[in-house]
């Protein structure tokens, strides 16, 4: 739409000075007119006369082949605004398309976003299950530490037992042949 705006006032320009350079210029008839009012009495006006028709052709001849030029460069003017309109249609469909990615990346990222929090959660939950049974084993390492201990002593106690038993036996066994 200001596309189209700007070519119209850019055509209106154009046309105003266009029809200002044909209204300025020189013309024929205002030439030979002049050469009337001045009558025909000397040699010089006449020489004036001619090369101002000669200007006037000049420019004239001069304001035909502007007006082509005009008109290519309008053309041209008009192919370039349309080209416009074009790569504008291109840009809004790409930026569009670009909305569209971006709404999904921010709707993904915000999956993603909640995903992090229940695993940050589900870790908290392991962690605290993970210090409570390593308390649990704490402790029961503590009994399994004193059932060990235990245990250490029995068997230092069963060799003992045993030692002083094969001492009893070997004792019987002399006094049985000391009798």
């Amino acid at each position: 739409m200001r596309g189209t705006v700007a070519l119209l006032v850019l055509l209106f320009c154009l046309n105003g000075a266009w029809a200002q350079e044909e209204s300025g210029g020189v013309r024929e008839s205002d030439i030979t007119q002049q050469g009337h009012s001045a009558g025909r009495g000397s040699r010089v006006r006449e020489v004036q006369i001619k090369s101002q028709m000669t200007d006037a052709s000049e420019k004239t001849n001069e304001q035909m082949t502007t007006s082509p030029d005009i008109w290519t460069e309008m053309k041209e003017l008009r192919d370039m605004v349309h080209n416009l309109g074009t790569i504008v249609v291109e840009q809004r469909e790409k930026l569009r398309n670009m909305e569209v990615r971006a709404t999904a990346n921010e709707a993904e990222a915000k999956e993603q976003r909640n995903t992090v929090i229940d695993l940050r959660v589900e870790l908290m939950v392991t962690k605290n299950e993970v210090e409570e049974e390593n308390a649990d084993l704490t402790a029961g390492l503590s009994g399994s530490k004193s059932q060990v201990e235990l245990q250490t002593k029995n068997a230092a106690q069963a060799a003992e037992l045993s030692a002083i038993g094969d001492r009893v036996t070997a004792s019987e066994a002399e006094n049985a042949g000391n009798k």
